[in-house]
């Protein structure tokens, strides 16, 4: 695997001033690059000065420094090279393997505005296991093409714990990244994700679907009860439509239609530019719109594009 080069250059006194840092992608045997810089005077632009290094190594994970009197002097400098990243850069993900772990390391994420970065190295189920994002936490989470699912709610009578309609809650800060799937289950008033008072969720990929209640009428894939949601990527869908209505997006009747906004991704029977089924509203944001198409199983496709993809799209499509 390639991995980063750190090459900086700076003027040293009695501290280090940075004046630029680079990262350059190469192979793993040392290498020499050509740098220049071009300095300008803030009062005159047409004041430069162009210091060219030549012969500058570099080497996958050390940190190459360019030192001296850089601004002054075209010559009176030295390069050094160290292993400063030697040995495999960090993982700044927690990993996790199963829904206790989950559940519980998002329970414990930082309230002091730092971030809790969560991947996952398996799929789970959460049948009796709710993911719960807590209030004043940021939470991020990587699929890593893996999957959240949650089961079959049972009848309230027939199950000691109530069980998790919601696959998960958010009421704190929640990014959701990478392939893989977030199942909301079905048999009750289930949903993939619910954001509530207070709480904000981005997504930028995934694939996000819930299933029927116990009657077989639709469920909400994604539903707002006074919380905020962007949506960047990923594909969204429920299995059943309630008065011929799918919910994939969904406003508790009492919010702003502006709590959702939509700016790409995959829509299935669903246009995002006709926002709640009751509220009404665009959910789609400005400069941006939704073009439709018919997938292999006869579904409607709506997919929320710039308005430039869009007039290429059509274009190409009047074209043909």
């Amino acid at each position: 695997t390639t991995r980063l080069v750190g090459s900086e250059m700076c003027i040293r006194d009695s501290t280090y001033d940075y004046l630029a840092m680079n990262y350059l992608l190469i192979d793993d045997t040392r290498d020499v690059v050509e740098c220049e810089m071009t300095a300008y005077d803030a009062a005159d632009d047409n004041d430069t000065r162009v210091l060219t290094v030549s012969n500058v190594p570099v080497q996958r994970n050390y940190r190459t420094n360019i030192y001296g009197n850089l601004l002054t002097s075209t010559t009176t400098y030295n390069v050094t090279i160290d292993p400063v990243f030697d040995g495999d850069i960090p993982n700044p993900y927690t990993q996790v393997s199963s829904a206790s772990q989950l559940a519980q390391t998002i329970a414990s994420a930082p309230t002091n505005g730092e971030t809790a970065n969560i991947q996952l190295t398996s799929s789970v189920n959460i049948s009796e296991s709710a993911i719960i994002v807590p209030a004043n936490t940021n939470v991020v989470i990587d699929l890593n093409g893996n999957s959240i699912e949650n089961g079959t709610v049972q009848p309230i009578s027939s199950r000691a714990s109530g069980g998790n309609p919601v696959a998960i809650r958010v009421y704190g800060n929640l990014t959701i990244t990478g392939k893989g799937t977030v199942y909301g289950g079905s048999g009750g008033n289930n949903q993939a994700v619910h954001v509530l008072q207070g709480g904000h969720c981005v997504i930028y990929d995934g694939e996000f679907s819930v299933g029927p209640d116990a009657s077989g009428a639709g469920n909400s894939c994604i539903e707002s009860s006074g919380g905020t949601i962007e949506i960047y990527g990923g594909t969204f869908s429920s299995a059943a439509a309630y008065n011929n209505f799918y919910y994939v997006l969904n406003l508790n009747n009492s919010c702003s239609t502006d709590l959702i906004k939509v700016y790409g991704g995959k829509f299935i029977n669903y246009d995002p530019a006709k926002g709640d089924d009751y509220l009404k509203g665009n959910f789609v944001a400005d400069g941006y719109t939704s073009i439709s198409s018919t997938d292999e199983n006869n579904n409607t496709v709506y997919e929320v594009v710039s308005t430039t993809q869009s007039n290429i799209y059509y274009i190409n499509k009047i074209a043909g």
